[in-house]
């Protein structure tokens, strides 16, 4: 959770892996550090690489937006 709280506020290089587990409106991503980020997003960002800057921190994940490159 610390590690977590720490990320707040930064951008993070993301591979979205697919559809969030907990809310289907969501998309679920992995930092390099393999932390889970959920974030609102579309379909066709599922396999690649995107920038999310880190919202909220959550014991086990983070809430994130997808920042324009």
């Amino acid at each position: 959770a610390r590690i977590n709280q720490t990320m707040v506020g930064t951008v993070q290089r993301c591979l979205v892996e697919g559809i969030s587990k907990k809310d289907p409106d969501q998309l679920q991503a992995r930092t390099a550090n393999n932390r889970v980020v959920n974030f609102t997003g579309t379909p066709d960002m599922i396999n690649q690489m995107i920038n999310l800057e880190i919202t909220e921190a959550y014991t086990f994940s983070l809430r994130g937006k997808v920042v324009e490159a």
